[in-house]
């Protein structure tokens, strides 16, 4: 009978527990969900990071979301600059009260933000920067304007998806569930491997990290991150790849 008892309270206990880890939201522990993705439960996610953020931005939604207040130049970016694996990022932009449609939108991917939060002429030692006006892209790193082509229209609303691939060098650029092409027209495909079919940007694998970076100069806009504590609107673009995040 004690066993017996004793093998009763072990379940409910277990019950319970699986319970709190299935509906607590997003404090300490890691929604159900997200632990079918790898995640551990104690798993600490990537977000805009206070200590960096500029002037006229400001951040909210559990420091996932970053709003531009301002025209003037001014920038957010992320607490994880991961430098290994193969990453996956998106981000909704949405334009503010002005209610243009289509606008500048400014990305990229920085070895460190310290001389970025509010400055747009000075960067680090290695970043990835490109600009979205209209249907074009123009495209920069560390050595300065790399060029400019027809992308497509990247909308106010829209999720902006972003691949890096640590592992071979490239990083590749898409929204509305569709990879774009680069300047010399292929479609990018994340899942390519050593070929980096596609790619928005190469390098040779050296070890350096990138942080995302939104905001820039232009029109008042918010950006929301999803490193994967939220449900993907798009998904990994295939199992080699995961969200930013630590698991200590």
């Amino acid at each position: 009978m004690g066993n017996s008892r004793k093998s009763i309270i072990y379940t409910v206990v277990s019950f319970l527990a699986l319970l709190l880890l299935t509906v607590t939201s997003y404090g300490q522990w890691t929604p159900w969900a997200m632990v079918g993705r790898g995640a551990a439960s104690d798993t600490v996610w990537n977000e805009f990071n206070p200590a960096t953020v500029g002037t006229y931005m400001a951040l909210s939604n559990g420091d996932q979301t970053a709003t531009k207040t301002s025209n003037i130049c001014s920038r957010a970016s992320t607490t994880i600059a991961p430098s290994t694996g193969k990453r996956y990022i998106e981000c909704r932009s949405v334009v503010g009260a002005i209610g243009i449609t289509n606008t500048i939108k400014t990305f990229s991917f920085s070895s460190g933000n310290s001389t970025l939060v509010n400055s747009c002429s000075a960067n680090p030692t290695y970043y990835i920067y490109f600009v979205l006006f209209n249907t074009d892209i123009s495209l920069y790193d560390q050595t300065g304007l790399l060029g400019t082509w027809a992308i497509g229209t990247y909308a106010s609303g829209d999720t902006a998806m972003f691949a890096m691939d640590f592992v071979n060098g490239a990083l590749y650029v898409g929204w509305d569930g569709l990879w774009k092409k680069n300047s010399s027209g292929v479609t990018g495909d994340p899942t390519s491997g050593a070929s980096r079919t596609g790619a928005i940007y190469t390098w040779t694998p050296d070890g350096r990290q990138y942080e995302f970076v939104v905001g820039g100069s232009g029109l008042p806009e918010y950006y929301t991150e999803n490193s994967g504590q939220d449900p993907w609107v798009y998904g990994l673009p295939d199992t080699t790849y995961t969200g930013i995040y630590i698991s200590p």
